[in-house]
């Protein structure tokens, strides 16, 4: 009894350990999979006999069961294919093959119809004649922008204007030219050829022009009494050295009405007047001294020629001007003798004031005796009716006169040329 309890003890542990070991086993092997054991190192030393594990398996996984077609089912699939795809010829002939061996098939039927329907539509379509394009409506032009249209316009403006502009200039040039031509041919004729003819050089003309008083005096005619006396002065020389033309009047405008724009080329071709513009002015007051300004314009050149200005201290305002005006006249004939003779004269008066000897005349003195002696002669010459005697005399006293003036000066020039005129006149003088 007691080896049969033992024996039966010992039979149900073996059992008991039996179990634990199958229920312990799988656990295991289930971690060994899920984990992978690290590569052990690989020694450096010498190798030992380490016993190499035994590989654990893996149980392979369980196939899927695949769903095979049928031969029609295939076939079918392949024609719906080629139906969606757009190829209804195509699609009709694989239908029709179906159809064939399959009489009634009736998946076969609905994708044939679909396909004869689909074919039908298709060759409609190619058949129908094609849509005509619309044509294209061009867009409108854009409108030029205000720099394009400024110059477009200037260039228009340019090329109408230019031709004329230089047409005018080509006319201008060529009456310059002209104008130019006549003005030295002018001037050849009255300086060259009136000696040449044994006829006295035409110096060029006086134009008397406008004075301005400045004197501030009411009532005082003083503009009239220089004009006047220049004038005279003027006159009275010209008729001694038979000039006429020095002393003139300003000649009233040209009325040209609606020609008036012809005056522009006149003026271009015609020579510029051959004369001297005089003006002036009419300052101071008592108890100040008086003072007349004058001034000689050459027209020819449009430019002052010359200027002075006279000064005296004589209480009445008429004579004082009026002297001025006498010395003006004489300095616009020989101004640069009137000049010159100023200082000369001025130092002799002083020496003959000292008494260290005789002052000799100035040229307005010889110019003025000049003129008391000689003018008388030359109106008896000019009348015909002679006073020989009183003739010869006067030339005898305007020859000494001559001695006192420099030989390069022009007032020696004319003067010397009036007595050897008036002498021809004049038998022995």
């Amino acid at each position: 009894m007691r080896l049969r309890n033992g024996s039966s003890f010992a039979g149900l542990a073996f059992v008991i350990v039996l179990l634990l070991a199958t229920i312990v086993a799988p656990m295991d092997a289930l971690a060994a999979t899920a984990t992978p054991k690290a590569a052990a190192p690989t020694p450096s030393g010498p190798p030992t006999d380490t016993p190499t594990p035994a590989p654990t398996r893996t149980p392979a996984p369980t196939p899927t069961a695949t769903a095979t077609l049928t031969e029609l089912q295939n076939r079918l699939l392949l024609a719906d294919t080629y139906l969606k795809a757009g190829q209804s010829a195509k699609a009709v002939e694989l239908y029709s093959a179906i159809l064939v061996q399959e009489r009634g098939q009736p998946e076969a039927l609905a994708g044939l119809k679909k396909a004869l329907e689909g074919q039908t539509a298709l060759t409609a379509t190619a058949a129908a004649p094609r849509p005509t394009a619309a044509p294209a409506t061009p867009a409108p032009p854009s409108g030029p922008g205000f720099g394009s249209t400024l110059l477009t316009k200037t260039g228009d403006a340019v090329a109408t204007v230019l031709p004329f502009l230089l047409i005018v200039l080509a006319l201008y040039v060529l009456s310059q030219a002209l104008r130019w031509i006549m003005f030295a041919l002018r001037e050849f004729y009255y300086l060259k050829l009136f000696p040449f003819f044994r006829r006295p050089a035409q110096a060029r003309p006086f134009l008397i022009g406008e004075f301005t008083d400045g004197t501030g005096m009411q009532g005082f005619p003083g503009t009239r009494v220089v004009t006047q006396r220049i004038t005279e002065k003027l006159l009275a020389w010209n008729q001694l050295v038979q000039a006429r033309e020095i002393a003139i009047e300003p000649a009233p405008p040209v009325d040209l009405g609606g020609m008036a724009w012809i005056k522009v080329l006149w003026t271009w071709l015609v020579p510029p007047p051959r004369a001297y513009k005089i003006d002036g002015a009419l300052l101071g007051n008592q108890p100040g001294a008086y003072r007349l300004m004058i001034r000689r314009t050459d027209l020819s050149t449009n430019s002052v020629d010359a200027s002075r200005t006279f000064e005296t201290t004589v209480g009445v305002p008429e004579v004082a001007f009026q002297g001025m005006a006498e010395l003006a006249a004489k300095w616009l004939c020989y101004p640069r003798d009137i000049e010159a003779s100023t200082a000369v004269t001025r130092g002799m008066r002083a020496a003959e004031m000292s008494g260290a000897g005789t002052a000799s005349p100035s040229a307005s003195e010889i110019y003025d005796a000049a003129l008391d002696l000689l003018l008388p002669v030359r109106q008896q010459v000019n009348q015909g009716a002679v006073d020989y005697a009183d003739a010869r005399d006067r030339l005898r006293q305007a020859d000494g006169l001559l001695r006192v003036l420099p030989d390069g000066s022009r007032l020696y020039v004319d003067l010397k040329a009036v007595i050897a005129d008036l002498s021809r006149s004049v038998p022995n003088a």
